[in-house]
């Protein structure tokens, strides 16, 4: 399906008629759809029956995704094989596109898809109702139903690789959904596809030219210093009992850190021709998924990365317990090697502490010391530390932004990763600056940390897009990634001289990890009444039932 999600088509959840309210929404997808298909060579009533055709079958299919029954399991489903997919999906010719793949994968000199196709059971097959309706209406339905969908859906795919009147096309529908104005410059555009199609060449260009010896040198020191201060931070905690503790801080310690790019590529040629940026296009993803299923085999290691050296961005990963920092992100305004210390910890060190916090945080903290799902807490941990993220999680849901409320449930591990983050790299400067220069550090300097955090989460955001984001962001709105982490920090009230009780530095504090006075009284925040919370919880059930996409 095209649009955000399901509930912007006219489909039946648990009972409840949707799409009601997205009609205008379905209108404006539908004439893109007559639009494309008239450039691509239809006529307009040939066009308009593309389009119609076309939304039949995404109403379908939202229906299908709308009705798969959730997986109660917190490992997720249990692995199967090939012959489970193609028992429950008999009609989806799964392993006719695995031989493809492997064959492919052949003719570039490597092996993949082996283990597939000899039936492992290395298989997450999540979406079997899913799978089992296409399968079915495959079977069942002429192809006089597939045609005008797939064709209007090979438009729109391609459409970004083809004329200006696709793009501006294009553009008019990202108008009316979420108020983009213009299309990205020339310039950005072909510096997006270059590093996509080519990332190994340009991760090691941009290494070259935009993260020099004295940049990885002091961006290790900050990395490094963050997780010694984490550690110290793990040994502090007085609610975690001795056992649960000492797993935790054998985790920490294992954790792995990576910095700048990843060290070594898996690189599969294939030509550039500086004729067709079509072809290239297509030839780039054609690989990227050669890519892909080349990793399949291949036993899980943090040499190969997620993400480009140029991505501005950062992650986790708790299948490795491992945080992966690119040189992208290493760059003005997060980092520069000719900032002051005081800057980049409250930049680039606060996010290197985000992504450490993840490891403990709502689902890090299911991952063992050995990288494997255990419930390995306690019950007394576990109840302390559910009873201050509740703090953290009722508190973000008194937020509100585009008319809408933040959800403090979906966007609980994001936002304990962020208190967690600037908490510990607000203790690493500290600690740096007296083992450097001796004794704490001046009020200005304390102050540009503060300032360099907020400056990270500085953006300007339509209505619309506010509004879009909020359902499928994991994190939550930029301004509350600010204002709501450090007005619940002691030190940035100390520091600002705010007043106990202002907004911003509140009475009572969520505090998770750490132990103060205001930690035995969590939150004393204003309860909605009965039938407000009533309504949010039925339409909680709705939200969480879609998926939310991440953002770093």
């Amino acid at each position: 399906i095209v649009l955000p999600d399901e509930s912007y088509y006219e489909i039946e959840y648990n009972g409840t008629k949707l799409g009601d309210d997205r009609a205008q929404d379905r209108e404006y997808l539908r004439s893109y759809y007559v639009k494309i298909n008239q450039l691509a060579g239809s006529t307009k009533d040939e066009a308009e029956v593309l389009a119609n055709k076309t939304l039949e079958v995404e109403t379908r299919i939202a229906q299908w995704r709308a009705d798969e029954p959730a997986i109660d399991d917190p490992k997720g489903p249990p692995l199967s094989n090939l012959s489970f997919l193609e028992e429950q999906s008999p009609n989806v010719p799964w392993r006719a596109i695995f031989s493809q793949m492997s064959k492919e994968c052949a003719e570039q000199g490597f092996d993949c898809a082996n283990s597939v196709l000899r039936d492992d059971n290395n298989m997450i097959y999540g979406d079997v109702h899913f799978f089992s309706k296409l399968s079915d209406m495959l079977s069942t339905e002429p192809v006089q139903i597939w045609a005008p969908f797939l064709r209007t859906h090979a438009i729109y795919n391609l459409g970004p690789l083809l004329n200006k009147e696709f793009l501006l096309a294009s553009l008019e529908l990202d108008r009316l959904m979420s108020d983009i104005s213009e299309l990205p410059s020339r310039e950005r555009k072909c510096v997006r596809a270059t590093t996509h199609g080519l990332s190994a060449l340009s991760d090691l260009r941009f290494l070259e030219v935009y993260f020099g010896p004295k940049a990885k040198a002091d961006g290790w020191a900050i990395l490094k210093r963050l997780k010694k201060t984490f550690i110290k931070n793990l040994h502090s905690v007085k609610w975690m009992d001795e056992d649960t503790k000492q797993r935790a801080l054998t985790k920490a310690n294992l954790m792995e850190l990576n910095l700048g790019a990843p060290k070594n590529y898996t690189y599969v040629p294939y030509p550039v021709s500086r004729l067709s940026y079509f072809n290239n296009s297509a030839l780039a993803y054609h690989t990227k998924l050669l890519r892909m299923m080349i990793e399949l085999d291949r036993p899980l290691n943090s040499e190969t990365w997620n993400m480009r050296a140029s991505t501005v961005n950062a992650y986790y990963d708790n299948g490795l317990n491992a945080l992966f920092i690119p040189a992208g992100i290493m760059q003005p305004p997060f980092f520069s090697d000719q900032y002051p210390m005081s800057q980049n910890f409250g930049a680039i060190g606060a996010i290197m502490g985000h992504e450490m916090t993840h490891g403990f945080d709502n689902t890090g903290s299911q991952f063992n010391e050995k990288r494997q799902l255990e419930e390995w807490w306690s019950k007394k941990a576990q109840k302390e530390f559910k009873k201050r993220t509740k703090c953290i999680e009722d508190l973000y849901d008194h937020f509100k932004i585009a008319d809408t409320q933040v959800e403090g449930d979906t966007t609980l591990g994001e936002n304990i990763a962020d208190f967690g983050g600037v908490k510990i790299a607000y203790q690493a400067f500290l600690e740096w600056y007296n083992e450097t220069a001796g004794g704490e550090p001046p009020d200005g300097e304390k102050r540009l940390f503060w300032v360099s955090y907020g400056q990270n989460w500085c953006d300007k955001e339509r209505y619309k897009a506010q509004k879009l984001n909020l359902g499928f962001d994991s994190h939550s709105p930029n301004p509350f990634r600010t204002n709501g982490v450090v007005s619940q920090n002691e030190a940035f009230g100390e520091i600002f001289e705010c007043k106990p009780g202002a907004p911003m530095a509140p009475m009572h504090k969520c505090v998770l990890w750490h132990d103060t006075n205001a930690v035995e009284i969590l939150s004393v925040l204003p309860q909605p009444s009965e039938e407000k919370e009533r309504q949010r919880r039925q339409e909680r059930t709705l939200l969480k039932h879609f998926s939310i996409s991440p953002r770093p």
